[in-house]
């Protein structure tokens, strides 16, 4: 009886580990979409400021996109 209740608790906690697996990879997804559509954003946002004549805000931005890729990278 013991070896039953065993088995069922380790498929449970298997069950488990597999849903958290792929809930872990649903949001990893999600959130390279998010980041794919946020560059996608930023460049059409500079592609129209630079079409429109507001070079030096792009240039503005472009530095401080930099300055926090490297305060990220820190």
């Amino acid at each position: 009886m013991d070896k039953k209740k065993q088995m069922k608790k380790r498929r449970e906690q298997e069950s488990e580990q597999r849903v958290i697996r792929r809930l872990t990879i649903a949001k990893e997804q999600q959130d390279a979409e998010e980041a794919e559509e946020k560059a996608i954003r930023e460049t059409a946002a500079r592609r129209q400021a630079t079409a429109t004549g507001q070079v030096e805000e792009v240039e503005n931005q472009k530095e401080k996109d930099r300055e926090i890729a490297m305060n990220r990278e820190r």
